[in-house]
């Protein structure tokens, strides 16, 4: 229903929107439920292990994959590359829930003394 509102013809341009539009549908999902994990980690103080993980993974994992589908592997498809670099997400929210079950995140904010 989305694909139809931009009134397109050609076939091929119709089912890589289609397919850009469920990829963004699961980025959607997973972004979600990083929201919650990270929010829970960063109200207990855990901070820096969490920039780590936002923007560590997103240069360490998402944009070499998304360099190595498009020069390497010569990837056209713009929902495949996209769907590649979801992986960074999912890595992601596994290295966040293992962090917040090992209960590292929870920092007792109120002992530090400001001077």
């Amino acid at each position: 229903m989305l694909v139809n509102i931009f009134d397109l013809t050609n076939e091929q341009v119709i089912k890589e929107a289609v397919l850009i539009v469920k990829v963004f549908a699961l980025r959607i999902a997973l972004r979600f439920f990083i929201v919650i994990v990270f929010s829970s980690l960063r109200a207990g103080g855990d901070s820096k292990v969490l920039t780590l993980l936002d923007s560590g993974l997103m240069w360490s994992v998402g944009i070499p994959l998304a360099f190595i589908s498009v020069h390497v592997f010569h990837i056209q498809s713009i929902a495949l590359v996209f769907l590649i670099c979801q992986l960074e997400q999912i890595i992601r929210v596994y290295l966040g829930m293992k962090r917040y079950q090992k209960g590292k995140w929870i920092v007792n904010l109120t002992t530090y003394v400001m001077e």
